[in-house]
């Protein structure tokens, strides 16, 4: 069974994206896509390349001094909203997946800090090692896939899991929307703070290849 996840693919996956971290000039890239991406954006910064102390071995950025995200007596004590920050890190991790294509991929508390006042905070973003990126109609298949969920439309979560997926057989497309929709009800009305992200993806990967479905890489 453990084919179906086509484990050779995920360590190819694993090993490209390890390549790519180790040579810091890509990284470098990354930031400077971002930084033009997110020009724009007052609520949002990324350091600075320093490209004549840069090479393959060597990243020289700006430093960026802020308070890290997860510090919840800190920001508290400068006054600055959590809502805020995480409504302005949510549309921040948004845009970069919706709109540009392009978005920080290792998105842990660390890499993560907060500068502004606290009626205006800013938020750092450090760290662009690794990196995604999703083309226009992949995009807009996993939006679809989004809003069905906040909809609890399971039956347009099946449709939308199909179109994002390659069916390797014949789907019995009734049976793969009644699993989907048993699956999806495992997490109706239950509080964000007791669900699991990466569980509610591999349940949906998995229901998906199960059937037959096969999900892309990315």
């Amino acid at each position: 069974e453990a084919r179906r996840l086509k484990p050779l693919a995920v360590v190819d996956t694993l090993d490209r994206s390890m390549e790519r971290e180790l040579d810091l000039r890509l990284e470098a890239a990354a930031i400077s896509e971002m930084a033009e991406n997110t020009k724009s954006d007052e609520g949002f910064r990324v350091p600075a390349v320093d490209w004549q102390r840069t090479a393959r071995n060597v990243l020289t950025t700006e430093w960026i001094d802020g308070t890290p995200i997860a510090d919840k007596a800190a920001l508290e004590a400068a006054g600055i909203s959590r809502q805020a920050v995480a409504k302005r890190l949510m549309d921040t991790y948004l845009r970069q997946v919706f709109e540009d294509g392009f978005f920080h991929a290792d998105p842990h508390p660390g890499n993560v800090v907060v500068m502004g006042t606290p009626e205006e905070p800013v938020l750092g973003l450090l760290d662009l090692g690794l990196v995604g990126h999703l083309s226009g109609p992949l995009r807009d298949k996993a939006l679809e896939l989004m809003v069905a969920a906040v909809r609890e439309d399971f039956d347009a979560v099946a449709d939308a899991l199909y179109a994002l997926g390659r069916p390797t057989r014949k789907v019995d497309m009734q049976v793969f929307r009644n699993d989907v929709s048993t699956l999806g009800r495992k997490y109706v009305g239950r509080k964000l703070g007791d669900i699991q992200a990466s569980a509610i993806v591999r349940d949906l990967i998995w229901g998906a290849v199960k059937h037959g479905i096969d999900m892309p890489a990315d």
